[in-house]
């Protein structure tokens, strides 16, 4: 049986959004080939921060920080950040090598979003949506609970980027449970849609999340 809240969720609107990050998934994968690049990669770069198409990194366009990514850093340090996600095996690490890159305006959201469009079958996005449906989950769909944990967090971690780097250190494969609970509610969805969720789990979960977010956070 499908939970009350995916079940109100428009099963158009998530096939839309799914279909067209999996084809951006594919393309950035492609613009990577290296008969495909193209000099400093800013075909690339303008696509993976949501400057070109808002599908490739709803993180950075939603809050205008593609420009400023490119503005403050390098081509070539945030393609060394890119190397490192294209090829990272463990989601341990995604936290580790955002961080250590210390690439003004590229944090967690940015560059776990950069990390899931390249390899959609292993990491997930660590934004505001997908935490608030993570504390979703976690509070058995209680909404003014959700609601309030996403408010003591925001509250920790408000222009502290140190605090946040140690809570999603800790916290971002956590997140797996509750992901796979989610994913298993939406089965019948996903199965209508014919949607491959072993090989694009998290690009389906990251659709699921964005849309109970936009229908039922506060």
């Amino acid at each position: 049986m499908v939970n009350k809240y995916i079940e109100q969720l428009n099963i158009e609107t998530l096939k839309e959004h799914f279909e067209i990050r999996v084809q951006l998934h594919k393309d950035l994968k492609n613009m990577l080939e290296p008969k495909n690049v193209k000099q400093d990669y800013t075909d690339f770069l303008n696509l993976a921060l949501g400057i070109s198409d808002r599908y490739g990194n709803f993180s950075a366009n939603e809050h205008g920080l593609g420009e400023l990514i490119l503005a403050h850093n390098t081509n070539e340090s945030i393609i060394k950040l890119v190397g490192k996600l294209r090829l990272a095996e463990d989601p341990k690490q995604i936290p580790d090598f955002i961080y250590d890159a210390n690439l003004p305006y590229l944090k967690i959201s940015v560059g776990s979003e950069i990390a899931l469009m390249l390899q959609p079958n292993l990491f997930w996005v660590a934004n505001i949506r997908t935490l608030w449906t993570d504390f979703l989950v976690s509070q058995n769909y209680n909404l003014k609970n959700t609601n309030e944990q996403l408010k003591l967090y925001r509250q920790a971690t408000r222009e502290d980027s140190a605090l946040e780097y140690k809570y999603w250190r800790s916290e971002y494969t956590k997140m797996t449970n509750k992901i796979g609970a989610l994913v298993d509610e939406a089965y019948p969805i996903s199965h209508s849609l014919q949607i491959d969720t072993n090989k694009y789990k998290y690009i389906w979960f990251d659709c699921l999340a964005n849309a109970m977010y936009e229908n039922f956070s506060i």
